[in-house]
C-alpha cells in the first residue's frame, strides 16, 4: 500500500474517532465538521461581552409606565406583548428574551429578522443567551428583509462574543463565513480572529482554517504548513477536545510533509 493512502487513511480515522464520525470509504480526509466544539456548553455561558449597558433598574428607564411594566416582569406578574417589547425597544435586555419566550407561548409568529433583533439586543447587554438565540435564528434570516445596517449590527455582536473567546461565537463566524450567509464571505474577520491571540480567543477558528487546508493541500506541503500554525495555536486552548484533536493532528501532518519533501531523483 502507498504511504500516500496510508497517512490519509490515518488521518481520516484519527478525525472520526475524536469527533465520532464515520470513517469515510474514500481514503481523502474528511472536512473537519467541530460544530460540536460551538456547543452550547458551561464554557459558553461563562464567555459573555457587554456592548451597551442597556436597563439595569427602573431608574434607567425614561417614564413611569416602563418603570411599571419593569416592576411587574421582574415580579413575574402578566405583562402584554406591546408593554415587553416597549421595554425591550428602551435596552432592557431581560425583556428581549422575555418578549420572544411570550410571543412563542401564546402561538404569535414573528420574522426571523426580528427575533434576531431581539435576540441580539439581549446578547450586546451581556445575556450570553441572547447570544445563543440570535445564532440560531441568523441561519433563518433573509438578508434582503434584514437590511445592511442591522445585519452589521448583527455581526458586530457575533464578532465581539467571538473576539471574546466564545466558542459559540467563533464557530458561528466560521459557518456563516463558509456558507456567506447572512453577511456574505467574511475573510478579514475570520483573519482577525485567527489572529487575535493565542488560547481560547482563536482556538475554534484556528482549528477549522487548519482542517480546511488539510482537505484542499493534502498534496501542498506548503498548506500543510501553515495548517501546523494553526493546530499549534489551537494546542494551546482550555478545551481539551480541542487541544486532543490539535495533538493528534500535528504529528500526521508533519510525517505527511516529510513524505511530500523527498530528495528527487534526477531525470535521464
Amino acid at each position: 500500500m502507498k504511504r500516500h493512502s496510508v497517512y490519509k487513511r490515518l488521518l481520516a480515522g484519527m478525525i472520526a474517532a475524536t469527533l465520532a464520525l464515520p470513517v469515510l470509504a474514500d481514503p481523502a480526509p474528511p472536512l473537519l465538521d467541530l460544530t460540536r466544539l460551538g456547543g452550547y456548553d458551561a464554557e459558553a455561558r461563562k464567555i459573555s461581552v457587554t456592548l451597551t449597558r442597556g436597563v439595569r433598574s427602573g431608574r434607567d428607564l425614561p417614564t413611569q409606565s416602563l418603570r411599571t411594566t419593569r416592576e411587574r416582569m421582574v415580579d413575574d406578574l402578566p405583562v402584554t406583548i406591546d408593554a415587553l417589547r416597549a421595554l425591550a425597544d428602551a435596552g432592557d435586555g431581560i425583556a428581549a428574551l422575555r418578549l420572544i419566550a411570550q410571543l412563542e407561548e401564546e402561538g404569535h409568529s414573528a420574522a426571523p429578522e426580528n427575533l434576531a433583533h431581539y435576540y441580539g439586543l439581549a446578547a450586546s447587554t451581556g445575556r450570553v443567551v441572547g447570544l445563543f438565540g440570535l445564532v440560531r435564528t441568523l441561519k433563518q434570516v433573509d438578508p434582503a428583509k434584514a437590511g445592511p445596517a442591522r445585519l452589521r449590527m448583527l455581526q458586530d455582536i457575533v464578532m465581539a462574543y467571538a473576539k471574546a473567546g466564545n466558542p459559540v461565537a467563533s464557530a458561528a463566524m466560521m459557518e456563516f463565513h463558509r456558507t456567506g450567509h447572512p453577511f456574505g464571505p467574511m475573510p478579514g474577520a475570520i483573519a482577525e480572529l485567527a489572529t487575535a491571540g493565542q488560547g481560547k480567543s482563536n482556538a475554534v477558528i484556528a482549528l477549522q482554517l487548519a482542517g480546511d487546508l488539510i482537505q484542499t493541500g493534502w498534496d501542498d506541503p506548503a498548506a500543510l504548513a501553515r495548517a501546523q500554525t494553526h493546530l499549534r495555536a489551537a494546542e494551546t486552548a482550555d478545551s481539551v477536545r480541542i487541544k486532543l484533536i490539535a495533538g493528534n493532528l500535528l504529528p500526521v501532518l508533519a510525517a505527511r510533509i516529510q513524505t511530500l519533501s523527498p530528495v528527487e531523483e534526477p531525470n535521464g
